[in-house]
């Protein structure tokens, strides 16, 4: 590991579980995102990997596609199961693992009582949502409450790509990850901008995953961002 001067830490790292994998399967994820299949995951992997990195920290998220796959009980249910599961990682390896608990979006209300439970309870580090949520971008008006709650929190939002509507249209049939993962990190950036998000919300902060994205190029404002 680094020295405590120079101590390093992932803020995109991600696991899943076995019962997440099924729910996402059988919610019709057989291959999430167009990737050829899921990911396994292990805890004694993932603390191989970053000492082998000299990574002191991995703060862990669930990836896309999510935790709402269409009905908003199921998406609260496997919300909380996910985040309980994370916060109990991050007690039994303290100092190498942290947690953005996930949201179960575009569900609001689930989404207000998620934040309440993980960041109160569990003592999560902040909340992780994807770009859009069932086509819903991040500057759409009905996601107001739960930006007004994390400002008001001041808050960690961990924003990660996710397939965009239509992309059957778009992706040239290859997996997302490979380019439209970083053109709706663009696509979410700005709606967040021209919907006058950042300037509302000062007290977010917003971590983007892969510098941004091609927001980078686009010349987008970069929002503040969160030392950790």
């Amino acid at each position: 590991m680094s020295t405590a001067a120079e101590s390093l830490i992932d803020v995109h790292a991600h696991f899943v579980t076995d019962r997440y994998v099924n729910a996402a399967k059988t919610a019709g994820h057989q291959h999430p995102d167009g990737m050829p299949g899921w990911p396994t995951w292990k805890a004694a992997d993932h603390l191989a990997l970053i000492d082998e990195g000299g990574i002191d920290t991995a703060m862990v998220s669930v990836s896309s596609p999510g935790t709402h796959f269409g009905d908003d009980g199921a998406a609260r249910a496997l919300a909380r199961e996910v985040n309980e599961f994370a916060a109990e990682l991050v007690r039994e390896h303290p100092g190498r693992f942290g947690h953005f608990a996930n949201l179960p979006l575009p569900d609001v209300d689930g989404s207000l009582r998620e934040i309440a439970y993980s960041l109160d309870v569990l003592g999560s580090d902040g909340v992780a949502v994807e770009t859009n949520a069932h086509g819903r971008y991040l500057g759409d008006a009905l996601f107001e409450p739960v930006w007004t709650e994390l400002d008001r929190r001041r808050a960690v939002v961990f924003v990660h790509p996710t397939s965009p509507p239509g992309h059957e249209a778009v992706s040239l049939g290859r997996p997302r990850p490979m380019l439209e993962f970083l053109f709706d990190s663009a696509r979410t950036v700005s709606d967040l901008v021209f919907a006058g998000v950042f300037l509302r919300y000062p007290d977010i902060s917003w971590v983007f995953t892969h510098g941004g994205g091609a927001a980078t190029t686009a010349g987008l404002p970069h929002p503040r961002p969160h030392a950790r």
